[in-house]
């Protein structure tokens, strides 16, 4: 059984399962494998969960709109 594409949110999480792109793609040289991270896949915050809400703390929005509500 093959997948199209495989979508990663987490870095790391598939390789420590055993699960990285270098293995699916010897199974299946067709697969489409994307990884999509709130932050990067690199620097400090690369291993935050990734939410609207974090987006708007770190850029300091929320201190110039704190009448949002957010």
């Amino acid at each position: 059984m093959y997948a199209d594409f495989t979508i990663v949110l987490f870095a790391g999480v598939m390789e420590n399962l055993g699960l990285g792109p270098d293995l699916l793609l010897q199974d299946n040289p067709q697969l489409v494998y994307a990884r999509l991270t709130g932050f990067g896949q690199y620097g400090k915050y690369s291993k935050m969960a990734g939410h609207d809400i974090n987006y708007i703390a770190v850029s300091g929005k929320k201190l110039r709109f704190p009448y949002l509500g957010i």
